[in-house]
């Protein structure tokens, strides 16, 4: 262990000259001033927490200030489709006309929200294979209501 010695402070010093400093630019507050923003929480904003701004990020940093806690959700960022996937943001954050404030209850069903910053995000959907799962479902409780009224043993 190094007693209180020079070397100990040089150490020290060069410790807080060399780790670099993490800056971090996601603001948690904002989550609150999107409609349905609690969904894909700083993911609407950022690609990864604090990291660089999806397209989203980037039309919401023109119209706050830097820690600013001022309101810019509107028609106009709802008309915007950030992410050019042919979904408006207002679209993607079920509040298409943009009337939506700070305050309000979200709108729409949340399992319907896609992300506007991300233009592979889809509103989650039955695939192929939850199809085939449920026609079979279908096929195999028919079978047996039909199995059941020819043999009432099996009831």
């Amino acid at each position: 262990m190094l007693e209180n010695t020079p070397l100990r402070g040089s150490l020290l010093l060069a410790t807080l000259i060399v780790v670099p400093t993490i800056h971090v630019d996601a603001r948690g507050f904002r989550v609150a001033l999107i409609p349905n923003g609690s969904v894909n929480r700083c993911g609407n904003c950022h690609v990864t927490p604090g990291g660089p701004r999806t397209p989203f990020g980037l039309a919401v940093e023109e119209l706050v200030t830097p820690g600013g806690r001022e309101e810019f959700w509107g028609p106009e960022l709802a008309a915007l489709d950030s992410d050019g996937d042919g979904r408006s943001n207002g679209d993607e954050l079920l509040d298409a006309a943009g009337g939506w404030t700070s305050g309000d209850p979200d709108p729409g069903n949340p399992d319907q929200v896609t992300n506007p910053g991300v233009p592979e995000s889809q509103v989650p959907t039955l695939s192929t294979v939850g199809w085939a799962l449920l026609g079979l479902l279908m096929l195999t409780a028919g079978s047996v209501v039909m199995i059941r009224r020819r043999n009432p043993a099996f009831a």
